[in-house]
């Protein structure tokens, strides 16, 4: 029968439907090669982004939508194959809280930009999830990535032996680096195990001895510890598809490749003190070994209770948490170390569930793949590849903040939506295929696709050039051309209206132009009333911030008849803030004195030295030398002699800072 049905067919229309179907595979295959480079050009942008250079964040999320935008015009036009939808409701009910979330913070658009910032990786899901041909994308993706991850770690090999630096690559904190190789080791296993190529076996080879060796040297125990439960975990799940042999010869490597970091631990003192063994032992001890994350967590967790449910506000905790801070915190004060804890307080419960969520649906799809599936098929192989590192970064996660690092995230939204992918290929479930053109007419489509992307890649590009406008104005400043600076920061102004650091830098240059200024006191009085206004917008947007009643008690200063008690409630409103903002302690004490109030003014003195800083600034230079004419104003010369020494001491410290780079050193004296 069938054969009839083909012989009635005329030659022309199956000539038609080859023709057809050659280019659709055409075009799939065209939009493959260009979403793996919009994605790995995404990638490569985001790790420039350390939280503070939003161009490099507009520009990752620019180009993961562009992807997600030509996915659209290709779904739109043959379908979207759906298959099972645990982790992608998941994944959308966290994203969907996080912007929910927005509406109970005390700074708007800080939680807007932390929506994006979090949310890369369910964006990056859904971009994965989007793409035709996953099969060949995943392929491309897996090869350019570990590519630019193994030039990172030849980066990080030049700041330790040439540079003598801790080995960070292009991160702030050494141990993202050492979740982002964790991430990416065990796909690499899975290629070792899986090619017949020996070229590209000793690559592949090459690259996990580079991995393993830059694990050793950054020698984070969370990142070991994690790295270690999930080799266990994938050898024992893929020891019966290959010979004990193999494997053996993977560990073997790995193994060589810890004892060679261990030993160049010896002659690498800025690393780290102690060798690889010695630092796992230290876990033994849980009380010592966690005593620098319990001083973070607990004041994090009273935080927590104040708004359990709402909470603060996501990217908030930063500007939140200094006035809990634990004296023996020696963070940097952005992060609390442990992800699920940071998501509850800034996001509530719900945040944290839906979080939990996303790791059980992962959990329980990989445990029911595996008891269902028993063949020896790569895509098997590659699948418990994906989990181990997935789970490493997770388990990891309980002591840092990969949540918060974009090159992180972005690679585990990739890796969760081909493990998606793969455990709908391993189920054999049948999938439904969702065609868009049933339900919307292509004027409707299309012109909806157009107004988000519009949208969206204006929202992006205005907060890029409103960063580079506020830096080219701070560098104005620098070389005095206050009215061009002035210019520069109002642009920031009108670009990115919802954030506050344009508005109150903007606030400290008219003061410093009143200064320039001062023997035309009508121009002064407009200059500094300009100020104010900056001021009360900067205080609308954030009330958490320091840095503007600071400047506030600055500008009062200024004005010809001052308002004393006005003046000092400023500067305790930034210290009440924040304690250890030493220009606000600094310009209090200065008042006190210049009041003849010196016992407040030692009091307050003294309380900025019993507080410890994360390192030498000229703020914390200038209040010891108030500590030291206190002391002898005082007639204690024991203590002004050791705050001279100090003094000395932590100027060298400065000035080695200066001349190599380093930010890393703890004032705790």
């Amino acid at each position: 029968m069938s054969i009839i049905c083909l012989s009635a067919v005329p030659t022309s229309c199956l000539n038609l439907q080859n023709n057809q179907g050659t280019n659709i595979k055409v075009l799939s295959l065209r939009l493959t090669y260009i979403n793996a480079l919009l994605i790995t050009s995404a990638f490569v942008a985001s790790l420039y982004f350390n939280g503070l250079d939003l161009r490099f964040f507009a520009l990752t999320l620019c180009l993961l939508f562009g992807s997600l935008v030509i996915n659209s015009v290709y779904v739109y036009r043959h379908g979207w194959n759906m298959g099972n939808l645990l982790i992608p409701i998941m994944l959308a009910l966290f994203w969907f809280w996080l912007g929910v979330s927005i509406f109970f913070s005390q700074v708007g658009y800080l939680s807007i930009v932390n929506f994006w910032w979090v949310g890369i990786f369910p964006l990056a899901f859904l971009v994965y999830s989007s793409t035709s041909d996953k099969d060949t994308l995943w392929g491309l993706l897996i090869k350019l990535i570990t590519f630019v991850v193994f030039l990172l770690c030849i980066f990080a090999l030049y700041q330790v032996f040439a540079l003598h630096e801790q080995p960070r690559a292009t991160f702030y904190n050494k141990n993202s680096f050492a979740a982002l190789i964790n991430l990416l080791l065990f796909p690499v296993l899975a290629f070792i195990l899986l090619t017949t190529d020996r070229k590209q076996l000793i690559a592949l080879l090459i690259a996990l001895f580079i991995f393993t060796f830059l694990l050793g040297l950054i020698n984070s125990r969370g990142a070991l510890l994690g790295c270690l439960i999930s080799f266990v975990l994938f050898a024992g799940l893929v020891k019966f598809h290959f010979k004990n042999r193999r494997i053996l010869s993977i560990a073997i490597i790995m193994v060589i490749a810890l004892l060679t970091a261990n030993m160049t631990l010896h002659f690498s003192p800025q690393i780290t003190g102690d060798n690889i063994v010695d630092r796992i032992i230290t876990l033994q001890d849980t009380e010592s070994a966690g005593y620098s994350r319990f001083v973070i967590w607990q004041p994090a967790w009273d935080l927590f209770l104040q708004r359990p449910w709402t909470g603060i506000g996501l990217g908030s905790y930063f500007l939140a948490i200094p006035p809990l801070l634990h004296i023996d915190d020696h963070s940097a004060g952005f992060y609390v170390h442990n992800d699920y804890l940071q998501i509850a307080l800034e996001t509530g419960i719900p945040g944290f569930l839906f979080l939990t969520a996303i790791l059980l649906a992962t959990v329980f799809r990989f445990v029911r793949i595996l008891r269902a599936a028993n063949d020896n098929t790569p895509q098997r192989i590659i699948f418990i590849s994906l989990f181990a590192g997935l789970f490493s970064v997770s388990f990891h996660s309980i002591f840092t903040f990969n949540l918060y690092i974009m090159p992180i995230m972005l690679l585990v939204g990739l890796f969760l939506g081909h493990f998606n992918y793969l455990a709908n290929l391993l189920q054999s479930a049948p999938t439904k295929q969702w065609q868009p053109s049933v339900v919307f007419r292509p004027f409707v489509y299309y012109f909806c696709v157009a107004i988000m992307a519009f949208t969206l890649f204006s929202y992006f590009a205005t907060l890029g050039v409103a960063y580079h406008y506020q830096q080219h104005a701070y560098r104005l400043t620098l070389d005095g051309k206050l009215e061009d600076a002035h210019l520069a920061y109002r642009l920031a102004q009108i670009l990115d209206p919802r954030s506050d650091s344009a508005y109150y830098a903007d606030a400290n240059l008219l003061r410093k132009s009143a200064l320039v200024l001062a023997d035309r006191p009508d121009l002064v009085n407009n200059l500094l009333d300009e100020a104010i206004i900056l001021l009360d917008r900067a205080e609308e947007l954030n009330p958490l911030r320091p840095n503007t009643p600071y400047i506030r008690g600055l500008i009062v200063e200024q004005y010809p008849e001052t308002d004393k008690t006005e003046i000092i409630d400023a500067y305790q409103t930034a210290l009440s803030r924040n304690p250890r903002f030493l220009p606000a302690r600094i310009a209090l004490a200065r008042y006190f004195i210049k009041l003849d109030i010196h016992d407040a003014a030692n009091q307050l003195l003294r309380e900025g030295l019993e507080l410890s800083y994360r390192q030498v600034t000229p703020s914390y230079l200038e209040l010891i030398e108030l500590n030291h004419a206190a002391a002898e104003r005082t007639g204690n010369t024991e203590l002004a002699h050791n705050l001279s020494a100090v003094f000395n001491k932590y100027q060298q410290i400065y000035a080695g800072m200066q001349s190599h780079g380093d930010q890393n050193n703890i004032i705790n004296p």
